[in-house]
């Protein structure tokens, strides 16, 4: 029984989270990819910058005609379902088809390619991928380019409690007992530096999956095949714990009939961890006769129990997610359910528990989406995923793929939800300000806030599950009437109340109405003067790099502090600050224009011969030229640029046999050539 390495990536994407109980499940389409320069088979990171905005890539599509598909994207999505592509992958510098894993604790996202690099010997010269980051402007760093030998087809996992990324790659690595490698484990710092934890070599597993870092620091993890069991073609897979000095344990290996292809998804409060095998079980009529997939608990000491054996219409080639506060677990299958618009079926979302007790709650019928993945919980209370297929585009065979939120309602699949807020009401003075309402939520049951009024935001906890906490900000009155306005907390209306201001006509000045921030950044303040008696006036901003500190605002004159994050483009921008009614304009400078080279040495023989070099720069307006060192060396095209290039050059031959060397330099970079001497 073979498993399909397409699948992989697919089925073992890996998720940790905590959901409330289910209720009044509807699932809302955000967004149905077309294919083009936005992509195609969508995947969202692990974590939002914001309560609104969602971060993502797309295996296929983008801007670059480098694949035959395209290489694939970086976007950004709104609640609302406006999409703006980040960044469009090249293949042969940055890599192809991307994986952005999660959100890390410097506020930059990171993830891998599986394909692509600078060394393209693997995967039938597709390439051995990358390790990057990207910022939230869509600024992306390469941090790590495979080789083959230390592993191929990466993917990032979650960042550990020593603030390094943990991940594996699916094939290469040091054994030579599979075709084209038993896979890794490894970590790598947020600087670059890789450290291989493990190689597989069959016997062991193959194609790795790693899941979850224990309190002790010991990972778990999966292997889609290999292990000691015959009865599947390249083995049925196993689970496995790695100390962090780097020795491995088998704690189970699969046969077959209790599933093949396991990912191990969850450590749940029990103690024992849970998860799904892709493929066998007791019912072998799925996807050719590679079997439905099964649930399945296994203790730390290996004992496995296996808790549902799928059977098509409840779905096939499962996968769980999320542990509910009460306890139960949710998860989605890839294939399978009611409809039969797809050809194995489109996937369909379920819950289980601890006992085994199976409940679908949706099934996808194709043009809703197929082949759904979960992404994670959102700051809201609902579920956040995408759909790998399906949607209403027709430009891609299957379909390219949706980004889907699944709401499960105020908290309710039990009937014991009950909710509370510690106070209905509020009256605030003109000048307006903070506070806070506590929400009572019995059962661990899921609950949102929301603002009905434009003059009350809510600064934090807008959801979330159990007993929490409201925080949020009333605007100061300008006007000299009273107003009223309401939150909805939990089903129960808060209302707040805020006098009007003085009669007295307050006027505003600013000490100054622009500023010129360095492209470091910095922070600043405006003096605030007023004219008039309790004269109340608040700041707010629209861009994201510009940080106003809390408390900025009140009666009379004041300062307002606010900071400027760095400038790490090569091109200037320009922000604003509205204070007591004024525009306050944020004008900063460009960072300065850096370059990169593809390589720093290039090594010929005497007979010399030609090449190219890849130039980076950090802006698309940055100019520059190169330099050339030795007249042997000669630039036949590409010899000045405006952001990223290529320099083509050529190496003459010599009849010498003394070695030279030569440079082209651009910028503050240098790539050294050296030229063998001819034989004597």
């Amino acid at each position: 029984m073979k498993i399909p390495r397409i699948h992989m990536a697919i089925v073992l994407l890996v998720l940790a989270g905590q959901l409330g109980n289910a209720n009044a499940q509807t699932l809302t389409t955000l967004y149905n990819f077309t294919g083009g320069t936005d992509g195609s088979l969508p995947t969202l990171a692990r974590g939002q910058s914001s309560a609104s905005i969602f971060y993502g890539s797309t295996e296929f599509g983008g801007t670059s005609t480098n694949c035959i598909y395209g290489c694939g994207t970086i976007f950004t999505l709104t609640s609302a379902g406006t999409l703006t592509t980040l960044y469009s992958f090249s293949r042969s510098t940055d890599g192809s088809n991307p994986d952005l894993a999660l959100l890390a604790t410097d506020g930059d996202f990171y993830g891998a390619t599986g394909l692509g690099g600078t060394d393209m010997s693997c995967n039938y010269g597709f390439g051995c991928g990358t390790i990057f980051k990207i910022t939230s402007a869509g600024t992306l760093t390469t941090l790590y380019n495979f080789s083959g030998t230390d592993g191929s087809i990466p993917a990032l996992s979650f960042q550990g409690g020593d603030g390094d990324f943990y991940g594996e790659t699916v094939e290469g690595g040091a054994s030579t007992n599979c075709p084209i490698g038993c896979g890794t484990i490894f970590n790598i710092t947020s600087g670059g530096t890789l450290t291989t934890l493990h190689n597989f070599s069959g016997a062991d597993g193959s194609a790795p999956v790693l899941t979850i870092q224990a309190g002790n620091g010991d990972l778990y993890g999966s292997t889609v095949a290999g292990g000691t069991s015959t009865n599947c073609i390249e083995g049925c897979g196993t689970i496995f714990k790695l100390t962090s000095a780097g020795t491995l344990t088998t704690l189970y290996n699969f046969s077959g009939t209790d599933g093949s292809g396991p990912s191990l998804t969850i450590q749940a409060t029990d103690g024992d961890f849970y998860g799904a095998t892709g493929y066998g079980g007791t019912d072998m009529g799925c996807i050719s006769g590679l079997g439905c997939g099964t649930i399945f608990k296994i203790t730390s000491a290996g004992a496995l129990t296996t808790l549902h054996n799928f059977s098509g219409t409840d779905g096939s080639v499962p996968a769980l997610y999320f542990q509910a506060s009460n306890g139960d677990f949710y998860g989605m299958t890839l294939f399978g359910g009611t409809s039969t618009n797809c050809p194995n079926g489109c996937g369909t979302i379920f819950k289980i528990t601890s006992a085994g007790t199976l409940t679908t709650l949706y099934s996808f019928s194709g043009t809703d989406g197929s082949s759904p993945v979960f992404a994670f919980l959102g700051s809201d209370g609902d579920i956040y995923g995408t759909a790998k297929e399906g949607g209403t585009s027709a430009n891609c065979t299957n379909g390219c793929g949706t980004v889907f939120k699944f709401a499960f309602g105020g908290g309710g699949g039990s009937t014991n939800c009950t909710f509370s807020i510690g106070s209905t009401n509020a009256v605030l003075a003109a000048a307006g300000g903070p506070g806070s309402v506590s929400v009572t939520a019995s059962n661990g049951c899921a609950w949102k806030a929301t603002s009905n009024d434009a003059f009350i935001k809510i600064t934090s906890g807008s959801g979330g599950t159990g007993n929490g906490t409201v925080d949020y900000t009333v605007a100061a009155n300008t006007s000299t009437n009273g107003l009223t306005g309401t939150m909805t907390i939990a089903g129960q209306t808060f209302t707040v109340t805020q006098s009007g201001a003085s009669a007295e006509t307050c006027t505003y000045t600013l000490s100054a109405t622009n500023v010129t921030l360095v492209a470091k950044g910095g922070s600043e303040t405006v003096q605030v003067k007023t004219k008039g008696t309790n004269c109340a006036w608040t700041a707010s901003t629209t861009n994201s790099w510009i940080t106003i500190a809390p408390g900025s605002g009140g009666t009379g004159n004041g300062t307002l502090h606010y900071t400027g994050a760095a400038n790490t483009s090569a091109s200037r921008r320009v922000g604003t600050i509205t204070i007591a009614g004024h525009t306050f304009t944020v004008d900063q400078t460009a960072a300065p224009c850096e370059f990169s080279l593809g390589e720093t040495n290039a090594t010929f023989s005497s007979t010399g011969g030609s090449n190219s070099v890849a130039v980076a720069a950090n802006g698309t307006n940055c100019a520059w030229k190169a330099v050339v060192s030795g007249s042997f060396i000669k630039i036949t095209s590409g010899a000045s640029g405006t952001g990223d290039g290529t320099i083509d050059y050529t190496v003459e031959a010599t009849t010498k046999t003394a070695t030279r060397k030569g440079t082209i330099t651009v910028g503050k970079e240098k790539l050294t050539i050296t030229e063998s001497g001819a034989a004597p």
